[in-house]
């Protein structure tokens, strides 16, 4: 699953049924250079959240978030990545 705002973000799960998110945050990183993504991940049986979210900050992801979380910590995160001037 991947939403995209009117800021420039797109949030994107890592472990989905039909798409890995790490292929999502490729192409949206070839297809949309200035988008600020914001990984969220809670692993599953196979691999640990930290670790998906570990690898998603390799690729570029300056925010992420491990579930389950508080609704503060993604409002938190938006406004970050709203704000971020490393995103540039």
């Amino acid at each position: 699953m991947i939403w995209t705002n009117l800021w420039g973000q797109a949030h994107t799960d890592i472990i989905m049924p039909e798409k890995d998110g790490i292929e999502m945050m490729l192409e949206l990183a070839r297809e949309f250079p200035a988008v600020r993504i914001i990984a969220i991940s809670g692993g599953s049986r196979a691999i640990d959240s930290q670790d998906c979210l570990s690898y998603s900050k390799q690729l570029g992801v300056k925010r992420a978030l491990s579930k389950p979380f508080q609704r503060r910590e993604l409002l938190d995160a938006v406004r970050a990545a709203t704000i971020d001037l490393t995103y540039v």
